[in-house]
């Protein structure tokens, strides 16, 4: 348990240093000049850095738009059910509704 509090300490300061570095680098610094400042072993470790905190920022960016996605699908599906029976009854405004959230839905699936 005494080495958790020291693990914690040590991903924490990964982590400003990651921070810091991708700072530096949309700053326009190069990579070697980015390690000089931060104290990394090598330019190759500052890139490989940097670079594993664009990937962890576009998965975390995927989630959130997969999941706003889903919401919104939801939200989509509820207006159409809630629209559908008047339009099979031959209501030509219930029609039209449906149609429009069908086509938004295929835009938001990627499927227009």
């Amino acid at each position: 348990m005494g080495q958790y509090p020291a693990s914690l300490a040590k991903r924490q300061q990964r982590s400003e240093r990651r921070t810091a570095a991708v700072r530096l680098k949309l700053l326009g610094r190069t990579y070697q000049e980015v390690a000089d400042e931060l104290g990394y072993p090598s330019k190759g470790a500052a890139y490989r850095d940097i670079h594993k905190s664009f990937e962890e920022t576009a998965k975390l960016e995927k989630e959130t738009t997969d999941q706003l996605r889903a919401e919104e699908k939801a939200k989509l599906d509820m207006l159409w059910q809630s629209h559908i029976d008047d339009a099979l009854k031959g209501d030509k405004r219930a029609a039209e509704v449906c149609l429009k959230i069908s086509e938004r839905r295929a835009k938001l699936l990627g499927l227009d």
